[in-house]
């Protein structure tokens, strides 16, 4: 390669590194809106298949009055819930991947 199209690979670089960087959350803020992966969400769901996790009991609450609304919950005797398979009316197997209802529709 000749000396003008290194020149030109080498800014391109540069501007690809600097578009990187801005789009890198500096704010000091950010941990408003930027989830930390290591964050400790000690209340757990207790229906069988739901991996949601909560930072307080509020949230928790809240994910349980609304979050299992059209689903049927068979309590258990160590205090989980199952969800009950409509068709059959018996809770779906233990390790069944749940479909995840949402509480509004894309359009």
């Amino acid at each position: 390669m000749d000396d003008i199209q290194m020149d030109e690979l080498e800014d391109i670089d540069e501007m690809e590194e600097e578009e990187e960087n801005e789009m890198c959350i500096d704010d000091p803020a950010r941990h408003l809106y930027v989830a930390d992966q290591d964050e400790y969400k000690p209340f757990k769901c207790p229906v069988i298949g739901c991996d949601k996790t909560y930072k307080n009991q509020n949230g928790l609450k809240y994910h349980r009055l609304h979050g299992h609304q059209n689903q049927t919950l068979h309590l258990n005797d160590d205090g989980t819930y199952s969800v009950i398979d409509p068709l059959s009316n018996e809770p779906y197997p233990e390790g069944v991947e749940l479909e995840k209802d949402k509480p509004y529709r894309c359009e």
